[in-house]
């Protein structure tokens, strides 16, 4: 089975492939990260109020620390 997630890009090197994620490829990867964050929001959301705090007051402080991620493929 063929799933064409992702494509080959010639690089300026013959002797090298270059392979970046195809749509198909993005749209596997977007649905895994929803469905882990739908996950997430799921367990928080049984937590007692004052432990949401918590954990929101963490996740914020995360993602101003957080590096820059590139995207996943060149534009």
């Amino acid at each position: 089975m063929t799933r064409k997630l992702l494509r080959v890009v010639a690089a300026e090197d013959k002797r090298r492939r270059v392979h970046l994620l195809a749509t198909a490829g993005e749209a596997m990867l977007t649905a895994i990260d929803r469905g882990r964050a739908e996950q997430f929001v799921g367990v928080v959301r049984r937590l007692p109020a004052a432990e949401r705090g918590l954990v929101a007051a963490a996740v914020a402080a995360l993602a101003t620390r957080a590096p820059v991620t590139p995207p996943r493929t060149p534009s």
